[in-house]
C-alpha cells in the first residue's frame, strides 16, 4: 500500500478506493498533511477540497464520470465477496484511469488476471509484487510488548489462537473482531 501511495502522489491526478471509510480517511489525512490535496467521499461524508486532483473513497463511492491517471483500488480480494464484489469489478473494468493499481492478497491472482484479460488487449497485469512478513510472530514470556500493542490476523481462529497464548503468558488481552 506505502509504494502504490507513493506512485498515487507521483501523477498528475488519482484515486485511492477502499473497501472501509476509515481506511479511505487515512489516506485522505496523510496526503493532506503531506501537502498533496486531496477530497474524502464516503457514505457518510463528502469533504471537496478546491482544486484537488486526487480523491480517497470507499470502493461504492468511486467516480467513473473523471479521467484519471493512476487509481488504486485495495483489498482487491473483495471482488469475489458476494455482496460487495460488484464494486470491485465495477472499479477494476469502468474506472477511467491510464493505470490501475490492484492491491490484495495472492489468492485473488487467478480470478484478476482472468477479468483484466476480458477486459481487451491494451488491459494487461504489469507485475505483480508479493511481500512476505518481515519477522515471525514468537510468543515468549520475555516479549517486549508495549501498553496498547494491537496483533492484527486476518481469521477469527487466528483471533482466538493469540489472545489465549498471550493470556497464558501473562499478558492482559482484548480482542475485536
Amino acid at each position: 500500500t506505502y509504494r502504490a501511495i507513493e506512485k498515487l502522489k507521483e501523477s498528475q491526478s488519482g484515486v485511492y478506493l477502499a473497501p472501509l471509510r476509515l481506511l479511505a480517511l487515512e489516506v485522505y489525512q496523510r496526503l493532506n498533511e503531506e501537502g498533496v490535496k486531496c477530497n474524502l467521499i464516503t457514505g457518510e461524508e463528502r469533504i471537496i477540497i478546491p482544486e484537488a486532483k486526487f480523491t480517497s473513497s470507499t470502493i461504492e463511492m468511486a467516480n467513473f464520470n473523471n479521467i484519471i491517471e493512476t487509481a488504486i483500488i485495495d483489498e482487491v480480494q473483495l471482488l469475489n465477496d458476494r455482496d460487495r464484489g460488484y464494486a470491485w469489478t465495477n472499479a477494476i473494468i469502468g474506472l477511467p484511469a491510464n493505470n490501475i493499481l490492484c492491491l490484495g492478497t495472492t489468492e485473488i491472482e487467478n480470478s484478476l488476471a482472468s477479468l483484466i484479460g476480458h477486459c481487451g488487449k491494451n488491459s494487461i497485469i504489469e507485475k505483480s509484487i508479493q511481500t512476505k512478513r518481515l519477522n515471525g510472530l514468537e510468543v515468549t514470556k520475555n516479549n517486549k510488548i508495549e501498553d496498547g500493542t494491537a496483533i492484527i490476523t486476518f481469521s477469527r481462529k487466528d483471533v482466538l489462537y493469540y489472545a489465549e497464548l498471550y493470556r497464558k503468558q501473562g499478558f492482559n488481552v482484548s480482542v475485536i473482531y
